[in-house]
């Protein structure tokens, strides 16, 4: 009976770094797409955030933005595809076992994953839905699933790189699959 809200950020060009990544602004923008396409948003209930856009301010402020918005009978999505990274964690709050936060490198800087979590927190929704396709992404699942309601879709272990997906015309798997399934492809009797 809620409303599917959600925010989709992804970053193909890093400019000025030399670390690009092929298909990634286009997996935000695509799975929006699917979302709307199958019938589960409108544009209303989506922001879409693409390369220069994925600033720090701007992905927190998304996810503050759910949190103000969502009721309880929401659920809500925030899907990142980029590229993810580990460092020393400078808390220990025993949640780290490895003494390493995985992060998010976005277009002017990283968010941690206790960034991410103690925002995502703030969201009143039933089901909150984190899907990251970047390296080091289930790091995140140490911080973000220990709740009723939290689901997380990860496109790698905490200490493993995750490949891009050309061969899909996808920048990550993650996303092309997740893309797929929103479609119907996962369904039953696929339409």
């Amino acid at each position: 009976q809620g409303r599917v809200l959600g925010l989709y950020a992804g970053i193909s060009d890093y400019e000025g770094t030399g670390g690009d990544l092929y298909g990634c602004a286009d997996d935000a923008s695509l799975l929006a797409d699917a979302m709307r396409e199958s019938h589960l948003q409108s544009s209303e209930q989506q922001r879409v955030l693409r390369d220069g856009q994925v600033t720090v301010e701007a992905f927190m402020r998304g996810i503050a933005e759910l949190a103000e918005r969502a009721q309880e009978s929401d659920v809500v999505i925030v899907f990142y595809s980029g590229h993810g990274a580990q460092q020393a964690a400078k808390v220990d709050d025993g949640v780290e076992l490895d003494g390493m936060d995985e992060t998010l490198a976005l277009y002017d800087g990283t968010v941690t994953d206790n960034d991410v979590v103690a925002a995502l927190s703030q969201i009143r929704a039933e089901t909150v839905i984190l899907a990251l396709d970047s390296c080091h992404a289930g790091g995140f699942a140490d911080d973000w699933a220990r709740a009723p309601g939290r689901i997380g879709l990860y496109a790698s272990h905490e200490d493993v790189l995750s490949n891009t997906a050309e061969p899909r015309r996808a920048g990550g798997y993650l996303s092309f699959y997740l893309r797929e399934g929103v479609r119907g492809r996962a369904d039953y009797r696929p339409r």
